[in-house]
């Protein structure tokens, strides 16, 4: 089932365990020698992206599946355990930069954060960072 407005108001009010939200491709996996792919959205994640960035909706976090799926993903050099994804949206032609962190112990893979950006920043992370992933799409974003 997609990740969908039910599952972030179920999560929303803690009646949801994480939902699923995505899967890293297996090109990504070998590259960071990560093993599962499987991406988790959790109530704290919910939580931090409202105190921290009120202005993302929550019809903007059902963008999250199609970063993941279709972003530019860079990993900084000095973050291993995060990823950076960047997500320019069809919809509201809005940049995003999306979060996820490994957990440590498990190794399960959970959204950080998602907030909007613009694409000088985006330029500078990727300068500092190795790409994983450069879709045609987020091309525009090295203009």
């Amino acid at each position: 089932m997609p990740f969908n407005l039910e599952h972030i108001y179920k999560i929303k009010g803690g009646k949801e365990q994480p939902a699923q939200v995505g899967t890293l491709d297996d090109v990504t996996l070998r590259h960071l020698g990560w093993r599962l792919g499987f991406v988790y959205f959790s109530k704290d994640t919910y939580d931090h992206i409202r105190r921290q960035h009120p202005d993302v909706s929550d019809f903007e976090m059902l963008a999250i599946p199609l970063a993941i799926k279709w972003g530019m993903i860079v990993q900084k050099k000095d973050d291993e355990g995060y990823l950076n994804i960047f997500y320019l949206s069809p919809w509201n032609e809005k940049y995003y930069r999306l979060i996820l962190k490994r957990t440590e112990n498990t190794f399960e893979i959970y959204v950080a954060s998602l907030f909007r950006t613009l694409p000088g920043k985006i330029r500078r992370v990727t300068r500092k960072g190795v790409h994983i992933r450069n879709p045609h799409m987020s091309m525009k974003f090295m203009r």
